[in-house]
């Protein structure tokens, strides 16, 4: 419960407007997302939380350390 409310701040400070849904299990009308043109790149990014972000190199870590992401090569045989 306390890792998701700073999910939804971290969310509300870099895009206030932004609609939050909660799902278990990812489940969701995919009409609600998928088409919904709900993103406005250009508003977003002006966002003081945005630019601070995106201008500090010093806080930046890389996705694959952060979250701990690696790669894989998956090979199999073709059936048949």
């Amino acid at each position: 419960q306390e890792e998701l409310q700073k999910v939804k701040q971290t969310v509300r400070a870099l895009n206030a407007d932004a609609q939050i849904i909660e799902t278990i299990h990812s489940n969701i009308d995919i009409g609600a997302i998928i088409g919904s043109k709900s993103f406005d790149f250009d508003r977003v990014s002006q966002s003081a939380t945005w630019i601070k972000a995106m201008n500090n190199h010093d806080l930046k870590i890389p996705e694959t350390e952060e979250y701990g992401i690696g790669s894989f090569v998956y090979r199999a045989r073709r059936p048949f």
